[in-house]
């Protein structure tokens, strides 16, 4: 949560600040809530996804710049929201990626356990790698 850390950017709620921001009437109170919309049609939504999808790109391009991972894995609620929110970050990855001059784009996927890997991964690193 500090400034320019990549959660304030990429995250549920940093989508519910961008779409807020885009300035409807009815405000959005959920991440959900702002992916349901896009779904719908709704442009500040969409807006808002392509916000967020921007800065993910950028942050995962910086870890591809270091890494070079063959695959992304996101999870979480942007990650259950589905292509309505991979998509974007797919290009945005891509994009950001070719004005960098790197030709090779990893795999941005689904994570298989959502929400749950956070806290699977803080059980198995209590308990004990034999878990």
């Amino acid at each position: 949560g500090g400034i320019g850390c990549l959660d304030v950017y990429g995250s549920g709620p940093a989508l519910v600040r961008f779409a807020n921001e885009k300035g409807p009437v009815e405000q959005f109170g959920s991440g959900r809530e702002v992916t349901e919309r896009a779904a719908a049609g709704d442009h500040a939504a969409r807006a808002a996804i392509d916000t967020l999808a921007s800065w993910i790109g950028v942050g995962i391009a910086n870890a591809v710049a270091l890494l070079d991972p063959e695959a992304i894995v996101v999870s979480g609620g942007l990650a259950l929201a589905g292509d309505i929110v991979l998509g974007p970050i797919r290009r945005a990855l891509g994009d950001e990626l070719a004005r960098r001059g790197v030709a090779a784009t990893p795999r941005v996927v689904d994570g298989q356990l959502a929400g749950l890997a956070p806290v699977l991964g803080a059980a198995r690193s209590t308990v004990g790698a034999e878990w």
